[in-house]
């Protein structure tokens, strides 16, 4: 009978041990996958940022310094024609004063 009693007692043990051994490669599995997905998630938000928001942002970014760059050249053309007739009737009114 304690014999009996002792076998039940190990085979219920090592059922427990088989399902929970089971129950641990199942979750282990699942984390795998859960992982692969996940870098595979990332992989494609990276290839989508190289893609797509990377040569938007360049091409943005360039026609704003084309912008920028071009204001900055229309102030300065405005600004060398004022200073350029400012002297030439410095000037003009210098030539003036000498020939009187």
């Amino acid at each position: 009978a304690l014999e009996t009693a002792l076998d039940a007692a190990l085979e219920a043990l090592r059922e427990r041990y088989q399902a929970e051994h089971v129950w641990t490669a199942h979750v282990s599995a699942l984390s795998s996958y859960v992982s692969a997905a996940l870098l595979a998630l990332n992989t494609v938000l990276f290839a989508g940022s190289v893609l797509w928001f990377e040569p938007r942002r360049r091409r943005m970014l360039r026609e704003q310094i084309t912008q920028d760059f071009e204001l900055y050249a229309t102030r300065l053309a405005a600004e060398s024609r004022e200073t350029t007739h400012s002297a030439a009737a410095e000037l003009a009114q210098l030539i003036r004063e000498e020939l009187r």
